[in-house]
């Protein structure tokens, strides 16, 4: 499946429906935005849409955002004179880093699965051709 950009997307479905290009391109781009902010908000590792296809975290994205945050948090530690706003800044970037950290384990756990789900079959095969 080859997917669409979203500038064609808007001008197929504009020319089909007869609507003005910048009302299809509003609703476009909210429903691209909600679809972002599922992703970005961590609760989930994959978002799948009917007919527009399964939008997943990439693991490397998520280990570099994790050390990313583990840096910050270590940098400003080092400081010391740290202000009640900053204080905040480091608790609030924990609780993220422990949210990343809960969805890596969370795709190691599918990932895991899938092994399972594979080698069931390739075993239910080789039965099958004996």
């Amino acid at each position: 499946m080859k997917p669409l950009k979203r500038k064609q997307l808007i001008d197929q479905t504009a020319l089909q429906l007869g609507i003005s290009k910048d009302i299809v391109d509003d609703v476009v781009s909210y429903y691209y935005l909600n679809i972002q902010r599922k992703l970005s908000s961590v609760d989930c590792h994959s978002v799948s849409i009917p007919r527009l296809g399964t939008f997943v975290v990439k693991k490397k994205s998520l280990v570099q955002m994790i050390l990313k945050h583990q840096r910050f948090v270590a940098k400003i530690e080092q400081d010391e004179d740290i202000s009640v706003q900053t204080y905040e800044l480091i608790i609030q970037k924990r609780a993220e880093i422990e949210r990343l950290i809960k969805l890596q384990e969370s795709m190691a756990g599918e990932d895991a699965r899938r092994e399972e789900v594979k080698l069931k079959k390739q075993i239910y095969r080789d039965g099958k051709l004996n």
